[in-house]
């Protein structure tokens, strides 16, 4: 599945925030439901699930559209088919608390990957081993 289109409608004294974005659905079979699960913070995001009227057939786009009770919010969106087995599932970070303009950060938890420390002994020891052989052959060639 893949997710485009985001836009974020703001909430006024009448409306409440409104999260809008188009999902295709990549796979080879038809979409009946979504579910919204693992939302952060809880119980922020209505409808918590919804149905594809016709079903979101392989290839095919649909717009969802959802009201937030706070700008910031991560969720899981989790397309199933008829039965309500899981067809594929995607991690979602709402860009509505994102201020392009002021360069915030866009609100949500972004994991940076790092080496840990026994990857380091063993980046560290490939290398070393790479350099003598290296220079090994460098010598004999001489």
């Amino acid at each position: 599945m893949s997710i485009e289109n985001e836009c974020c409608i703001p909430n006024t004294s009448t409306t409440p925030l409104q999260y809008q974005f188009d999902v295709t659905n990549l796979s080879g079979v038809p979409v009946k439901h979504f579910a919204i699960v693992n939302t952060n913070p809880p119980r922020s995001i209505s409808p918590p699930s919804g149905v594809f009227v016709p079903k979101l057939l392989p290839h095919s786009t649909a717009t969802i559209k959802l009201t937030m009770s706070t700008s910031s919010i991560e969720f899981d969106l989790v397309l199933e088919d008829e039965n309500h087995n899981e067809i594929c599932r995607i991690h979602v970070c709402s860009p509505c608390a994102y201020n392009r303009s002021s360069g915030d950060d866009p609100g949500c938890s972004v994991e940076i990957p790092t080496v840990s420390e026994w990857g380091l002994v063993i980046l560290t020891l490939l290398l070393l081993t790479g350099a003598k052989i290296y220079f090994s052959r460098r010598q004999t060639a001489a």
